[in-house]
């Protein structure tokens, strides 16, 4: 499951525990502190819905975690007493079309208004201080985000969010197609800064140090990514889900594959990691049926477990004298691998991390081994 959705889970339900009781006003949840209120949740019907600005003499101030999320939306009012727009407030309200983010507005959590599928346009005004991860990602109509050109903290560049300084890309309009050239001053682009959107090519500069988590998760069209050697840190699930993805070129400034990276690229066909890369992320290219080649560098220490799960078209791979670990279940199911040789430098072979290899006829262990974990080479028919 994407850990995203997990996150998003688990911050639920401890909101809920965490919560006083919510009062019930028209069709409308809250809590109060006795200054102001929180709205926490949405029971009507949809369609065009006003938000009061006052609940029994005091202002409505916050729209909470989840408060509308999933709701029949097709437009809103947000009152002027609110100052907080909270995480995923508005998450999947998939017949939006229209919001108007009022002056009083000082923070977008993260995920705000992400999977909002029918909203085009947004403007984040100069009140506007904080924004979370995400605010807008997965809005597949979305065409550009404009900003207030006072606003202190943020940027707009051709319809796409940044910070003031243009340094860290925040969100990319999903409903944006063809390609992107990321400007030269950015050197973060930020978490799900690209989720979902409908790009099918981007240029990453050489000032890029950073590719946030899930930055590029489910960009559909995307066909082939070149990740520069000014990039050291690929984040967790940064390009999980880009079904259209045939090939990945990792430079070698990048230490760290995370977690997830490459999963569910159906159709990456190959891989080269560069040199400077230490460790290959759990599922880091787990359910990648289409591998057929991969090229690990000579600096990887660690590969992670499930990191080549599910890949089954992979035939043949090198395992560099730098690792010394192959994590639990890392070559699970690569079905079409033939021949494996384990260096001397590898000290652990995970559990099931060879297991339904049924094409492996030869596999050669160093003489480092020690710990061979359960079912490490089970199911190998061939062997």
């Amino acid at each position: 499951m994407n850990p995203w959705r997990i996150a998003l889970f688990v911050v639920f339900v401890l909101a809920c525990r965490s919560s006083a009781p919510a009062d019930q006003f028209e069709d409308f949840t809250y809590t109060s502190d006795g200054a102001s209120i929180t709205i926490t949740g949405y029971t009507g019907l949809g369609g065009e819905v006003v938000i009061p600005a006052t609940i029994s003499g005091l202002p409505v101030t916050t729209i909470g975690y989840f408060a509308f999320s999933r709701s029949s939306l097709t437009s809103v009012v947000i009152p002027d007493s609110v100052t907080t727009i909270g995480d995923w407030a508005f998450r999947s309200c998939y017949g939006l079309t229209s919001v108007i983010i009022p002056d009083s507005i000082t923070t977008i959590g993260n995920g705000a208004f992400t999977f909002c599928r029918c909203l085009t346009s947004v403007v984040i005004p100069e009140s506007v201080t904080t924004v979370g991860d995400g605010p807008f990602s997965a809005c597949i109509n979305l065409t550009g985000i404009l900003v207030a050109p006072a606003n202190p903290s943020y940027a707009g560049l051709d319809g796409v969010l940044f910070n003031k300084g243009q340094t860290v890309l925040i969100q990319f309009p999903g409903g944006r197609s063809g390609s992107y050239i990321v400007p030269d001053s950015v050197t973060t682009i930020g978490d799900h800064a690209f989720y979902g959107c409908g790009l099918t090519s981007v240029v990453i500069g050489n000032s890029v140090i950073t590719i946030g988590d899930y930055a590029f998760g489910y960009c559909l069209g995307l066909t082939s990514v070149a990740i520069p050697d000014s990039v050291t840190i690929i984040g967790e699930g940064a390009f999980s889900d880009c079904f259209g993805l045939t090939s990945a070129v990792i430079g070698n400034g990048v230490t760290t594959i995370g977690d997830g990276a490459f999963s569910d690229c159906f159709d990456l066909a190959s891989v080269v990691i560069g040199n400077s890369v230490t460790t290959i992320g759990d599922d880091a290219f787990g359910n990648c049926p289409g591998l057929t080649s991969v090229v690990i560098g000579n600096s990887v220490a660690t590969i992670g477990n499930y990191a080549f799960v599910y890949c089954s078209g992979l035939t043949s791979v090198v395992i560099p004298d730098s690792v010394a670990t192959i994590g639990d279940w890392a070559f699970y199911w690569c079905t079409g691998l033939t021949s494996v040789a384990i260096p001397d430098s590898v000290t652990t072979i995970g559990d099931s991390a060879l297991n339904y290899c049924y094409a492996l006829t030869n596999a050669v262990i160093g003489n480092s081994v020690t710990t061979i974990g359960d079912g490490a080479f089970s199911q190998c028919s061939s062997l």
